[in-house]
């Protein structure tokens, strides 16, 4: 089943823009010339946490450093940032702000390179249990033939293949990444250099050396960090001849880190580079400081502060619950609170989720809001008092809202802000199992559910049948998503419409609305006493509302959770599609009990959606659904009702599978959609259940 896409310069097909979505969005440039780095939307900070996790601020570190530099009354010969962390790119344009034309420190020869873009995660495409595990990006820099590079060779810091300029080293760096674009296309490394820093060398003539390599946070086991460090140790004993380097390696701690670099400056001349090199969990914030006027005014009635939470936040944040370190990186609202007479007078939400409010010597007053609370988009944070100041003299005085008198005072706020807490990488190892490829579905309400395709490079294609919010037909909606930990982050959901079943399909016709995204949590394969958990986030546009379930259990079962093994039909199971008819197309699932179950996604002869769901049986190569059904009667989300479904007979359908790559399919129905013949070709080969001529 595939899409034509009308945006010029995107893959043809729907499945192949999802999965280079990411590599495309944002490309390395090739040139070796100064690269001005992206900056970030108003009020996103990126920063690292130290082994407190304690946040270092992209701004905090630049502006340290410009500010000991000026301090000191030192000249520097350049400037080399190395991050390797999540949103890493963040500190990319504080280089530029505060060591460009108009900055603190202008004219300062300076290169920069991140593992990650803006508001983009690390990924680990290696077991966190390997002790000898580093980070991609650190691996294609400074590893020395290194798995995970896209070509297994030696850091580029080491060949020498690029003249021994940093600008294309880096460059190259992303290229070697085994989660870059040109590997598994998870994340996109930056780079970015200022003040003809593209022709900063590594080890110039008559050069000395100042080296500050720190790690801090370590996260969830986090072995890698340690080996980030070696390695570019090494490296760096590799190229700078011994006698003029000076490479310290700080403990984790933050005082520990500026420390370093403040001793590092003093030792500079305008003939030494220096070079600060950092790895470890990192994440980012919204300052409501700078969108809102917040510091010293009162909040005397309900106030909602709107902020915008992007999708590499909420997937770092949902992909760290689905590893299981929920409880160690927590996301939370920091409030440096001014003056509050009795703060328990107070009612804080986040869309409309109440939140816990704390007091930690270490962080001060802060709220924790439930992880599923957090959407990706738009976000309200709700302030609001309970009760209203007493009135002297005036008895039982009540507001308008019908609030009581209290003793609150006055809520004052010196600063607030948003952050997602420390990110770990998101770890590729492989958890999930071909047993979990199947249908799921919540059986309280019976009659909508998703089909769930495991794929290989930790890809997942999900496909959820449902009905319209208005209760009106049937609704149905893809996408493809990230395996990591128990479950699946989904952060693109298309819905498409507009196609006439049958002789009048026109690829040309459907829309593709973007529907939200999806999280869900796999219930324990094999066992439906632990149940697993759906959170579906429509975009605001599509006037569908949130949808939440605890109680998902698995349908089918295609192969053995333990052995991989079903049934001698089973390598047919898949995805599959008629290139006539671009954009609808059948789910088969064939059971471990020999029987297949089968879901047509396609479209009515008004073209609006409809999906069509039946159980069939083989005979040698042919399989044969007697029943075709369709159902309608209910409605998504809050309203939806079981008891008010009501089922039809669409038809019968008949799939002969010349071989594993086509089948031909036949169907006949009962009420007026005709009948036809498709020739489909398979889109998707699952994860675990080959298919072989």
């Amino acid at each position: 089943m595939k899409f034509i896409c009308a945006k010029k310069n995107r893959p043809t097909y729907w499945l192949l823009s999802l999965l280079f979505a990411i590599a495309v969005s944002s490309p390395l440039p090739c040139l070796a010339e100064d690269v001005t780095p992206p900056v970030q939307a108003e009020g996103e900070y990126s920063f690292l946490t130290n082994s407190d996790q304690e946040k270092i601020r992209d701004d905090e570190l630049i502006d340290f450093i410009c500010t000991r530099i000026n301090e000191a009354g030192v000249q520097v010969m350049d400037i080399k940032l190395l991050v390797n962390s999540s949103h890493g790119a963040g500190f990319l344009d504080d280089m530029e702000r505060a060591f460009g034309a108009g900055g603190a420190c202008p004219g300062i020869p300076w290169v920069a390179g991140a593992s990650s873009s803006l508001n983009q995660n690390n990924y680990n495409p290696g077991s966190i249990f390997d002790l000898d595990y580093q980070s991609s990006w650190t691996a294609a820099l400074a590893g020395s033939n290194y798995e995970f590079n896209v070509n297994s060779s030696e850091g580029v810091i080491r060949n020498g293949n690029n003249g021994w300029f940093v600008l294309p080293d880096l460059i190259a760096a992303g290229e070697n990444d085994g989660s870059g674009p040109s590997g598994r296309g998870f994340t996109m490394p930056l780079v970015a250099s200022g003040n003809d820093g593209d022709s900063i060398a590594w080890d110039p003539v008559s050069t000395q050396h100042q080296a500050v390599l720190w790690r801090g946070f370590r996260g969830a086991l986090g072995e890698e960090f340690l080996n980030d460090i070696d390695n570019m140790e090494e490296s760096l004993i590799d190229v700078w001849p011994e006698g003029t380097r000076n490479i310290v390696r700080p403990l984790a701690t933050k005082e520990a880190l500026f420390f370093a670099i403040s001793t590092a400056i003093e030792n500079l001349d305008e003939n030494t580079q220096l070079l600060i090199y950092l790895t470890g969990v990192g994440g980012s914030d919204f300052d409501f400081d700078d969108v809102y006027d917040i510091a010293g005014v009162p909040i005397e009635e309900k106030v909602i502060f709107e902020f915008n939470v992007p999708d590499g936040w909420f997937e770092g944040l949902r992909a760290n619950e689905l590893q299981g370190f929920a409880d160690l990186l927590i996301p939370r609202i920091e409030m440096d609170i001014a003056e509050c007479e009795d703060c328990t007078d107070w009612d804080f939400c986040l869309n409309d989720h109440p939140m816990e409010r704390h007091e930690a010597p270490e962080r001060g007053s802060y709220l924790t809001p439930k992880l599923n609370s957090i959407v990706p988009g738009l976000n309200r944070l709700k302030i609001d008092p309970l009760t209203i100041p007493k009135a002297e003299n005036v008895p039982n005085t009540k507001s308008a809202g019908n609030k009581p008198q209290g003793e609150n005072g006055l809520l004052t706020l010196s600063g607030m802000t948003f952050t997602t807490g420390p990110l770990n990488p998101i770890s590729l190892e492989q958890v999930l199992v071909p047993g979990q490829t199947a249908a799921y579905y919540d059986p309280d309400r019976n009659g909508e559910g998703i089909f769930v395709e495991l794929l290989d490079g930790q890809l997942a294609l999900v496909y959820i049948f449902s009905y319209p919010q208005d209760g009106v037909g049937q609704a149905w909606m893809l996408g493809l998503g990230l395996q990591t930990g128990e479950g699946i982050v989904v952060m693109s959901i298309l819905q498409p419409k507009g196609a006439k079943f049958g002789p009048d399909f026109d690829a040309a016709d459907i829309v593709t609305t973007d529907f939200g995204s999806m999280v869900f949590k796999f219930p324990a394969c094999g066992n439906n006493d632990e149940k697993g958990s759906l959170d579906i986030y429509p975009e605001a546009a599509t006037n569908y509302d949130v949808l939440f379930s605890e109680n998902y259990a698995q349908l089918s079962r295609l192969v053995s959770c333990d052995t991989g093994e079903g049934s001698v039909n089973v390598k047919y199971s898949g995805s599959w599609f008629d290139p006539s008819h671009n954009g609808e197309g059948i789910i088969f699932q064939v059971l471990d009990n020999g029987k297949a179950l089968v879901q047509w996604f396609t479209y009515d002869d008004m073209g609006e959606q409809m999906w069509l769901q039946g159980i069939g049986e083989f005979d040698g190569n042919t399989l044969t659904v007697d029943n075709l059904y369709t159902a309608a009667g209910t409605a998504w989300g809050n309203a939806f009702d079981a008891g008010d479904i009501t089922t039809t007979t669409w038809g019968s359908l008949q799939m002969v599978f010349n071989n594993c790559g086509s089948t031909t399919v036949t169907y006949d129905s009962v009420i007026g959609f005709g009948s036809g013949v498709l020739n489909m070709q398979r889109l998707t080969n699952l994860m675990g259940i080959p298919c072989e001529d």
